[in-house]
């Protein structure tokens, strides 16, 4: 056998073994749990990813379990009567613990007291948080763990 011959052997064993391993990258395994700003528990929220894919859906309790492919690090998280959300999951996520906002509907307000409103709530998401943490409906304090 030649020198030739034995590199392009070589070579296609090469990039055999890379589609293989590349084949076989497994996806993540996320649990959960979704409430409302009311720490209401929310069930039947519908997580998807970026593209749209229904990668499942949240129990009864609000808890949900999701196999979550390795090419997909963004999560939209919606519910019926719920504002969607838009999550970037870390590589080393494997709890996501999350807050959905009322969907609300104003009339007869202008678009700045509207806005004004939606900050107002926002900035107090960090103390809904806390309050689940310490009533037991989330595991931790960060929505990540």
């Amino acid at each position: 056998m030649t020198t030739k011959k034995l590199k392009v052997i070589l070579f296609a064993f090469y990039i055999v073994s890379t589609l293989n391993l590349i084949g076989q990258t497994r996806a993540r395994i996320i649990t959960g749990t979704i409430i409302s700003e009311n720490l209401d528990i929310i069930g039947g929220a519908r997580i998807q990813s970026k593209d749209r894919i229904l990668l499942g859906t949240t129990d009864i309790n609000g808890k949900f379990t999701i196999e979550l492919p390795t090419e997909v690090d963004t999560l939209i998280i919606g519910s019926i009567g719920m504002e969607r959300k838009s999550i970037k999951v870390p590589i080393n996520c494997s709890n996501l613990e999350i807050i959905l906002m009322y969907n609300v509907t104003y009339d007869f307000m202008s678009a700045r007291k509207i806005k004004r409103d939606k900050i107002k709530r926002e900035k107090k998401l960090p103390e809904i948080r806390q309050k689940a943490f310490q009533m037991t409906i989330f595991k931790s304090e960060r929505p990540c763990e």
